[in-house]
């Protein structure tokens, strides 16, 4: 299983997010790696939305979307290959972030990230094989508890 997050941000929010978006797909991906939840979901990329007012128009969150099957991109740095795909975006709210400390960014994070779990479990028909509830609780009490005492805005390069 694998959990990817993917930030669109502008300058500021950029300068805030640094590192932190890195931090958080590690631990994600370390502690899914030896995980299974069934076949019918292998990997959840969730694009992270931290644009100013003006600039959130370009930029529409995007609903939950299911990609059955393998699936290959070109990519932008390398090629990417993946197979049962459920992509969403969320947003960050762009005045708090651009305000906060590297802690209070990591929580609205993982606030906003925790919450989208729900449409995870709203799409549960497309994936029937997967189990969702299991999934959830899991990754949510290891965000909120390993990864935010793990933290160390210090350390981030």
């Amino acid at each position: 299983m694998k959990c990817n997050i993917v930030t669109y941000t502008d300058t500021e929010s950029s300068f805030r997010l640094f590192g932190i978006d890195s931090y958080v797909n590690e631990a994600l991906n370390a502690f899914l790696a030896d995980k299974e939840y069934g076949a019918d979901l292998q990997q959840v990329c969730v694009g992270a939305l931290c644009l100013a007012p003006g600039r959130a128009a370009s930029y529409p969150v995007k609903r939950p979307r299911f990609l059955r099957g393998k699936r290959t991109s070109k990519g932008l740095i390398s090629p990417y290959t993946g197979e049962n795909i459920l992509t969403y975006d969320i947003e960050l709210p762009y005045e708090e972030v651009c305000q906060a400390s590297p802690n209070q960014v990591l929580r609205l994070l993982l606030a906003e990230l925790i919450s989208s779990f729900q449409l995870i479990a709203r799409g549960q028909k497309k994936y029937p094989n997967f189990r969702t509830q299991q999934f959830i609780d899991e990754l949510s009490f290891f965000l909120l508890h390993d990864v935010v005492t793990d933290f160390q805005p210090d350390a981030l390069v």
